[in-house]
């Protein structure tokens, strides 16, 4: 008996010494040829740009759509059931809106956007030797003496800088640069084609997920990933949607009041603040060093100073008042949290990456913490966090208490779940019976089942749209599962 033990400990700590080395191994391989699979990574990304663009637009049109769907043109089936027509009037003025609201945004900011930068283009020779002036006048007056203000200094090296530029180099630079700007247009296009599909037959592809879902997984794990697809929903389009309308309202603001005062470019800063401004964190640092640049050599620095003071307070009324209302409920993530995952991010996906960092840092802590949560409630431990600041932890009262009242808990849901269960297994096991018995009267007995009519070309099965399934589910007109944009 002491040997058969003996045998299994050692057979134990082989398995795990060959796991520990089999990882070893693979962790070296990964390291080796991080810049290979990080290229892969990227291809893959490029390869399915097309179909990330049509999902983000018609996860942004979704609710619009599910809007016109349920309420605006329900009148067409009052009567009688048209659900394609329903669902077509619904698609096109879905996009009707969408590009309605873009060209709205566009077409009032564009010209004055334009007419500024064109004019700042112009005129950046003149405005930057004005500031050289007012900066020089400033040190001479304070007494200090910095040749490199010499303006003839300044000309002088940027035109030797010129002319040491290799333009083959730079004409490849902006070649590139195009055929990226093309490239991303025409994937723009086929994502937008493809969005016509995704909400077309949303209910059809998420139905053949959770089918797969079913087949792959067990109750409680498929109940688990609904939760997570589910909260993932929320979490990025509340955030990403609030974010959006946030930075709109903030870059309205800017333009209004700079507009007000007299700013010469107000227009070319109010949507450089407001596009930042999307970005969490470190979005108002980089809107306001640039548009306080700008100011400083077209307004001067009096401008400047009024401008710095105004974007500091309205950054702390956006953040204290106007984005918690808009955005909602905070992400759960500190300020640590923030910055990393702003920063991270970024790095791999430019600036998308600093739009979706938060939430996506957001979903993962929330994945992530759910699943400790979760752990330690089968050791009968306490998930509260202020519990672990001792370093005796196990011998500290509080916490010993806690888990007493955790494992108290989970043997009342045990019970509750055995009698749950047991009673469930009762019922099913009545309901098989029964369509066990209906399944043999009517193989003993085939001339009493009535076969229905064959239906006509145009009303067959395939058809029907599946909407009318939905309305028998759900009275809304459409599924409940995707009702989180609604709230």
């Amino acid at each position: 008996m002491f040997k058969k033990l003996k045998n299994q400990k050692y057979a134990s700590i082989a398995y795990y010494a060959v796991w520990v080395i089999a990882l070893c191994i693979a962790l070296v391989f990964v390291l080796n040829s991080l810049d290979n699979i990080w290229a892969y990574i990227r291809n893959l990304i490029t390869a399915v740009t097309a179909f990330i663009y049509g999902f983000v637009i018609a996860y942004i049109c979704n609710p619009i759509y599910k809007k016109l769907h349920t309420y605006v043109f329900a009148f067409i089936e009052k009567k009688k059931a048209h659900p394609k027509l329903r669902k077509t009037f619904s698609l096109i003025f879905t996009y009707i809106i969408f590009f309605g609201i873009i060209a709205i945004i566009v077409f009032s900011l564009i010209p004055s956007f334009g007419d500024n930068f064109t004019k700042l283009a112009n005129n950046i020779g003149s405005y930057l030797n004005n500031a050289m002036v007012w900066v020089t006048d400033l040190f001479e007056n304070l007494k200090i003496n910095i040749p490199i203000l010499d303006s003839q200094k300044i000309i002088d090296t940027l035109t030797n800088f010129l002319k040491e530029l290799d333009l083959t180099k730079f004409a490849t630079i902006i070649l590139n640069t195009g055929v990226s700007i093309v490239q991303q247009i025409i994937y723009f296009v086929i994502g937008l084609i493809l969005s016509v599909y995704f909400l077309m037959y949303k209910h059809s592809m998420t139905a053949k997920i959770r089918k797969l879902l079913c087949a792959m997984f067990s109750k409680k794990t498929y109940n688990r990933i609904c939760e997570f697809a589910a909260y993932t929903d929320r979490t990025f389009g509340r955030y990403l949607m609030g974010a959006a309308l946030d930075s709109l309202l903030v870059g309205t603001i800017v333009v209004v009041v700079l507009s007000i005062l007299g700013y010469e470019f107000a227009p070319l800063i109010g949507v450089v603040v407001g596009i930042t401004n999307i970005i969490p964190f470190f979005g108002p640092f980089l809107g306001a060093v640039p548009s306080a640049l700008i100011i400083l050599i077209a307004d001067g620095p009096i401008k400047m100073l009024i401008f710095v003071i105004f974007i500091l307070v309205l950054q702390q009324i956006d953040g204290n008042i106007i984005n918690p209302h808009i955005v909602g409920a905070t992400t759960g993530l500190t300020p640590i949290g923030v910055i990393a995952s702003v920063t991270v991010c970024s790095h791999i996906f430019g600036f998308i990456g600093m739009v979706i960092g938060v939430p996506l840092f957001a979903v993962l802590t929330y994945i992530v913490s759910e699943i400790l949560d979760n752990r330690l409630k089968k050791k009968n431990l306490p998930s509260d966090t202020k519990l672990f600041k001792n370093k005796d932890i196990y011998a500290n009262e509080a916490f010993i208490n806690a888990s007493l009242e955790v494992e108290a808990m989970n043997l009342i849901e045990q019970q509750q779940d055995a009698v749950a269960m047991a009673e469930e297994a009762e019922k099913r096991h009545t309901l098989v019976m029964l369509k066990h018995e209906e399944l043999l009267y009517a193989k003993a007995h085939p001339e009493e089942v009535v076969e229905e009519p064959v239906k006509k070309k145009d009303e067959t099965v395939n058809d029907i749209d599946e909407d009318i399934v939905e309305n028998e589910l759900d009275s809304d007109g459409d599924n409940d599962d995707d009702d989180y944009l609604d709230d």
